[in-house]
């Protein structure tokens, strides 16, 4: 498995602090086989939760058949709350992601409006993630013998 080089959510490497995102990130709706593809994907080692964007939902179809709303809860521990002191909740879905470097997670969503599909800590339990920040890199696996030589060199 090679080396990903780290980015910015909007493709830059020049972002001062970029982060491990994965490119080509599909979302399928279980249900009936259809595709929402080409998201970018950021890893959130912080996220307890994957998030994926409301326009994936839409282009699925799914909007109107969102499942349970699911509580949002910071890295802390703590539910997050809006303005208000309310409790912010989010729809969620049941969905299939699919990428290239970490194949098919499945995986209940919630669907947010952004960019970018979120990678949280309820996908990232399964697999390994080795971060190498001043070479500005990252390997994701399943297995740790699928990362191979983990030496310095590119």
């Amino acid at each position: 498995m090679s080396w990903l080089r780290l980015a910015s959510a909007s493709g830059s490497r020049r972002h001062a602090n970029p982060a491990p995102v994965l490119e080509g990130m599909d979302v399928y709706d279980m249900r009936k086989e259809q595709c929402s593809g080409g998201w970018q994907s950021v890893i959130d080692t912080a996220a307890d939760k994957t998030i994926i964007p409301v326009a994936a939902a839409e282009r699925l179809g799914l909007s109107g058949s969102v499942g349970t709303e699911v509580l949002l809860v910071g890295p802390d521990g703590k539910q997050l709350t809006d303005q208000h002191g309310r409790p912010v909740k989010a729809p969620s879905i049941y969905v299939k992601l699919f990428q290239s470097d970490i194949g098919d997670v499945q995986v209940q969503a919630a669907c947010l409006p952004r960019t970018t599909v979120l990678l949280g800590r309820d996908i990232l339990k399964d697999f390994i993630f080795l971060f190498d920040g001043p070479g500005l890199r990252f390997k994701i696996s399943r297995e740790l013998t699928q990362l191979g030589d983990l030496d310095a060199s590119v």
